[in-house]
């Protein structure tokens, strides 16, 4: 019988996804023949059997040979999973559940032992690709239509709901059911009591690995239904809120303890409050499950593979007490193989940033790479989230607020877009939301992920002079600060006359109004290079609603020609909108725009849509000629004739220059409340440089520049996180104690020379020089104090710095500047912030 088991073994078959099978008693050498793209290679008995990285190898034993047959159109990289041999202790059924982040046990797994053979110019890598990865994806393209769990590993594996007897049905839930965490869709797991699941037959799951994310929305104290896996007939298991059950089992498993956190379940050690445990109630786990062997002469079943979500089947009596789940699930990855802990975290890492989670550990790439350092930045664990990409996962996370927002906005309750409808921004009730700046390009494997301190949302005024600043202070990490960023400027080519482009600020480079002057002929703009990527973006707010203006993306002319790339909007004397394809305008109105209303014009790959006010809307939307999109497209502007003069306010680009990014603060109640009605200018970004979380006058300062008064929001935008060579930034929020100053020739209140003065006195004067733009600051102080002035050009970055000793005498300092503008002259005494915007002509 002995005898028996070994030959079924070996005749049983075996898959391998480009990985090591670790065998327990050594083999004979073998060769494994390869067609002629492969080099034939020969193996040595010993305990790793090493196939080739980068390819599928479905390997059988047929005598004493082994022949492997090679898809060449999937990748995947080295790891090693044991096989246990018949009666090796170690193959006895197991279930080896290891919950990253938040959910611990007491009974994780050890690494699984063994290093890769490495042959030339292979190496370990820590990705590996799941055999089943579903993802929550609209069913159609509309972000606001039905969405379905799509397996992008295999688009013919469907979920399913049972609606009557053997009649099964995709599984889609409406726009309205579903949650977005992080701006992502999470497909709401229980809408009704039908039994859903999926079948695979890509594997039995001897051995599985089970990566998830799951929101959980009611009952936060009793366990759940999340799902069972029945690798093989009648072995099924169930992975709940709180403990695993097999079928046939006495007994459950149970994740927590007295001193450890349960997977969903409230326990009263560490988190003792409801609150506390809502604010984390959407959690990453992963499932280890281990089989014992089939050891039947033709090996394992053929018969599917089967994936229950959410609710049970009615012939699994046992699971009777077990209630479904009602939550979400956004994503989940099955494996055929056990995972070493690393590879968990990768996943883990990328769903935490995809979804707006926080783990209990560092954050590493698909490398190997720490993206945030748990350690080295545990005063700032806390609601760590982030953006960035990487390619190979499908990731291009473009904005980010966290998941864990603080009571009552919880994300059980709270979608992270305005309104719950992906057509709109994000949510008011996001404290803090950050990320590029609207068709903006990040390269491959690049990250910005930030957590923040603990502090209330309260104020402090003692820490730096001047200031109202926010106990809340955040840390972002970066592993972009070796690169070199380029190409931030934007020229545009000009036809026509009557057309005068006025930066925002004199030093902004991406921001500022366009007027076109009374004339009977057009005028018009174009870049001077195209979409470095295939997304695009030109914005305005509309000063008079009676100005023709054309905008698109295509050919580098400012007229339209029948038939060419031409792609956007043209805008009627009357305010009627009509999009234009192909270079045509089309005949139809899409709506009339409104004096005030701000403008967007975006270009998503082939997607052309408008946005009006933060808000998509749907009816303008297009797609462009597939024949069009690999060419190159240029952007433009085209201001009509007119007998009267009209601007575009506030213009703005994106997508042919590095813009940088984009922050968003909640003046929201219940959020930084404290800075609500504010001013643009008056709100100021503090970053701190060296990572330390000093703000002391030392600071980069951004000052806001957009206010979204119908989402509370404190806007600052083309913020560049390029000055830190650690690539590590604290930053905080501010209200600046603005004080009005008198120009340098006021005669009002003006103190006599060689008086003392009963309060510090500063007078502030720009001008030019033989044509050198300058300013001067007289200074004098009704105490002997140092004082420290600063020149900031309006972006915020200080350009001159002059310290001056304690003295009553008044000081007179002179500052050349690089050219004429607006700048902001900051004086700082002991208790006293003097700040005053300065023109130099």
């Amino acid at each position: 019988m002995k005898h028996l088991h070994a030959l079924a073994f070996c005749t049983a078959a075996l898959s391998v996804l480009a990985t090591n099978v670790v065998a327990q008693t050594p083999k004979p050498s073998f060769t494994l023949n390869a067609p002629d793209t492969l080099p034939q290679r020969t193996y040595e008995a010993r305990n790793f059997i090493v196939l080739k990285p980068g390819y599928r190898f479905t390997a059988s034993t047929i005598g004493r040979s082994l022949v492997a047959k090679i898809n060449p159109s999937l990748t995947f990289d080295i790891t090693s999973i044991p096989n246990p041999e018949p009666g090796d202790a170690s193959s006895a059924a197991s279930d080896l559940p290891y919950i990253p982040g938040n959910t611990f046990t007491s009974d994780n797994p050890k690494d699984i032992e063994g290093v890769p053979d490495k042959t030339a110019n292979e190496s370990f890598s820590y990705r590996v690709f799941p055999v089943v990865w579903l993802r929550t994806m609209p069913k159609t393209g509309n972000v606001n239509g039905e969405y379905v769990w799509q397996d992008v590993c295999d688009e013919a594996t469907k979920v399913k709901k049972n609606v009557y007897a053997s009649n099964w049905e995709e599984y889609v839930a409406g726009r309205n059911l579903v949650r977005t965490y992080n701006f992502n869709p999470a497909q709401p797991v229980a809408t009704d009591n039908y039994v859903k699941r999926l079948q695979t037959t890509k594997s039995d799951f001897t051995q599985a690995t089970l990566i998830g994310v799951w929101g959980i929305n009611d009952n936060f104290s009793t366990d759940q239904f999340l799902l069972t896996l029945q690798g093989r007939k009648d072995a099924w298991s169930l992975l709940g809120k709180r403990s695993v059950v097999h079928i046939g089992n006495t007994s459950n498993f149970n994740y927590g303890s007295s001193t450890a956190r349960s997977f969903f379940f409230q326990q009263n050690a560490l988190e003792s409050s409801l609150n506390a445990f809502r604010e984390k109630n959407i959690r990453i786990g992963a499932y280890y499950s281990t089989k014992v062997p089939s050891h039947a002469l033709w090996g394992e079943s053929a018969d599917p593979t089967i994936v229950q979500l959410g609710t049970k089947s009615d012939t699994v009596t046992a699971w009777q007490n077990i209630a479904g789940f009602k939550g979400y699930l956004p994503e989940l990855l099955l494996f055929n193989h056990h995972l070493k802990k690393e590879q968990v975290q990768v996943y883990s890492s990328y769903l935490a940033i995809k979804y707006g989670v926080s783990l209990d550990s560092s954050y590493i790439d698909p490398k190997g790479t720490i993206i945030w350092d748990y350690t080295r930045n545990q005063s700032y664990n806390n609601r760590i989230t982030g953006y960035g990409r990487e390619d190979e996962m499908g990731l291009f996370q473009k904005i980010a607020t966290t998941s864990y927002e603080e009571q009552p906005y919880f994300s059980d309750v709270y979608d992270s877009h305005d309104s719950a409808d992906s057509y709109q921004s994000a949510s008011r009730y996001r404290l803090l939301v950050m990320g590029l700046q609207p068709a903006n390009q990040l390269n491959n494997n690049r990250y910005y992920v930030f957590g923040d301190n603990g502090g209330t949302l309260t104020y402090d005024s003692t820490q730096s002079p001047g200031y109202r600043l926010l106990n809340r202070k955040w840390l972002l990490q970066t592993n972009t600060n070796n690169d070199v960023i380029t190409n931030k400027r934007l020229d545009w080519v000009s036809y026509g006359q009557n057309l005068v482009f006025t930066r925002k600020y004199s030093t902004n480079i991406y921001r500022g109004d366009l007027t076109k002057y009374a004339s009977t002929s057009s005028s018009g703009l174009v870049t001077s290079s195209p979409l470095i990527g295939k997304d695009g973006h030109l914005s305005w707010t509309v000063d008079i609603e009676y100005g023709h203006v054309i905008a698109k993306f295509g050919t580098n002319q400012p007229l339209l020609t029948s038939g060419q790339h031409d792609y956007g909007y043209s805008f009627g004397i009357d305010g009627q909108v009509y999009s234009i394809i192909k270079g045509v305008i089309q005949p139809y109105s899409l709506f009339t725009i409104e004096k005030g209303q701000r403008l967007e014009i975006e270009k998503n790959e082939r997607l052309v849509y408008l946005k009006v006010n933060g808000i998509r809307n749907k009816h303008t939307e297009f797609l462009m000629d597939s024949a069009d999109v690999d060419k190159d497209f240029y952007g433009a502007l085209i201001m009509g004739m007119n007998g009267y003069d009209f601007k575009l306010i506030d213009f703005a680009h994106g997508g042919f220059v590095n813009t940088g990014h984009r922050i968003e603060l909640s003046y929201a109640e219940g959020k930084a409340s404290g800075f609500s009605n504010p001013e643009i200018g008056t709100i100021y970004l503090l970053v701190d440089t060296t990572g330390q979380g000093l703000f002391t006058g030392q600071q980069l300062e951004y000052a806001c520049d957009e206010v979204d008064v119908s989402r509370s929001k404190i806007i600052f935008n083309n913020i560049f996180w390029d000055t830190s060579s650690t690539g590590r930034y604290a930053f905080t929020f501010a209200h600046r104690n603005v004080v009005t100053l008198r120009s340098w020739n006021s005669d009002d209140d003006e103190e006599e020379e060689g008086e003392k003065p009963t309060k510090d006195d500063v007078q502030i004067f720009g001008g030019t020089n033989k044509g050198v733009p300058e300013i001067t600051v007289r200074v004098q102080t009704a105490n002997k104090v140092p004082v420290t002035i600063h020149v900031f050009d309006l972006s915020g970055r200080r350009i001159k710095k002059k310290n001056l000793p304690a003295s009553l005498d008044i000081s007179h300092t002179v500052f050349q500047l690089p050219s004429k503008g607006l700048y902001i002259v900051k004086v700082v005494s002991d208790k006293h912030l003097h700040t005053q915007q300065v023109v130099t002509k």
